[in-house]
């Protein structure tokens, strides 16, 4: 079953491109609707998300040149935004509100290798690269990224290292400020977010029109012409050969009748994933329309629950898991640290005790003059 009536009219074009007559068949079942609004709803972001990742690129500081730059695999991941609808969104940015323009991107990452005594020479170096994350050497050291990546490559080219570069970040030039305060964002939100819903709306329609187009008492060519525009493309408005002109009559098609909302379903959704702070997530993960965050989290394709609820309908779900979020004062959950995650903190807190502890040693042993650091043993 096709998404559009566009196409469907390419699909069924392609069997006539010889001039000869050709059968083509097309398939309705209740099955392929929820599927099909699935793509449609994957695109509309959280209201508030959107308006987390407007603050952070109106909150970013311009480097020396005047641009900004992102990581947008990662802005994905942290704003719940397909790349797709993150890509648009820059777009809209610089196209519908003229605050930034797309420059060429960089890597912001290198992993380096050496090349025979190519690290005692870099040591020895007294320039001011100390990191292999040039995005994070820069704020670190004041120095430019584009400084750093060019100590990089002249490294590369002297034959002391070997480049390998991933993590692209997007860059941007600011054309104009943005709106720094949380009032005049969260207005530009509210647009971003009316311009998502109003997209998918239309999509969901476009799929009514396929439907309520093959049910019709009309001929398919004559009525798949009238939607274009050229009623007359069909003589007499019959083609004689689509099923409605040999049998006379339509095809009965009853549709998607969508199930009452189950209450158990609901809880075991709720259970299984604790995050309270957008509906349209659990919505999601309930309906089966994934996202980066639902896969992150591992609450996608691969959870049993993923998709249980999808003979409901969406909105009915978001506005049900709506209700459960306001109880919960739309809370977002800690993310809990991964046990490497864990180690390395456990590693850096007993780093600064140990620190701390010596720190305070010297000082005793400084003002009483009793000791020296011999007397002295840590655990």
């Amino acid at each position: 079953m096709p998404k559009t009536l566009e196409n469907y009219s390419q699909e069924v074009g392609r069997a006539g491109r010889d001039g000869l007559l050709s059968d083509c068949v097309m398939f309705l079942s209740p099955l392929d609707i929820p599927i099909l609004e699935g793509f449609c709803r994957g695109d509309t972001c959280s209201k508030n998300d959107i308006q987390l990742w407007l603050q952070e690129v109106a909150l970013k500081e311009p480097a020396k040149d005047g641009t900004i730059d992102f990581n947008h695999y990662q802005q994905a991941k942290d704003y719940d935004m397909r790349q797709n609808v993150l890509a648009l969104s820059y777009a809209q940015l610089e196209l519908d509100h003229g605050y930034l323009r797309a420059v060429t991107p960089y890597y912001s990452v290198y992993e380096l290798i050496p090349c025979g005594n190519g690290w005692s020479s870099i040591l020895s170096d007294n320039s001011e690269v100390a990191t292999i994350n040039i995005a994070d050497a820069a704020v670190a050291s004041g120095v430019d990224k584009v400084d750093l990546a060019r100590q990089l490559n002249s490294w590369e080219l002297d034959g002391l290292i070997i480049c390998k570069a991933s993590q692209v970040r997007a860059r941007y030039v600011v054309l104009k400020p943005l709106p720094k305060a949380t009032e005049e964002i969260k207005k530009l939100a509210d647009d971003f977010y009316s311009r998502m819903v109003k997209r998918e709306d239309e999509n969901i329609e476009k799929i009514r029109q396929v439907i309520e187009f093959s049910t019709n008492d009309d001929c398919l060519a004559h009525n798949l012409a009238k939607h274009f525009g050229d009623d007359n493309a069909v003589p007499d408005g019959m083609c004689n050969r689509c099923t409605f002109c040999i049998n006379g009559q339509s095809v009965e098609f009853s549709g998607r009748i969508a199930a009452p909302i189950d209450r158990n379903q609901l809880q075991a959704i709720l259970h299984a994933c604790p995050e309270r702070d957008d509906p349209r997530l659990l919505a999601r993960m309930a309906f089966g329309i994934t996202s980066p965050r639902l896969t992150v989290n591992k609450w996608s394709t691969a959870h049993p629950l993923f998709g249980s609820m999808v003979s409901m309908d969406f909105n009915e779900l978001v506005t049900a898991f709506d209700i459960e979020c306001r109880k919960a004062n739309y809370h977002k959950t800690e993310q809990l640290p991964t046990p490497a995650t864990k180690k390395r903190a456990r590693e850096t807190i007993i780093r600064r005790i140990i620190a701390k502890a010596r720190e305070a040693v010297v000082e005793v042993i400084a003002s009483n003059e009793l000791a020296t650091n011999d007397d002295i043993e840590l655990d």
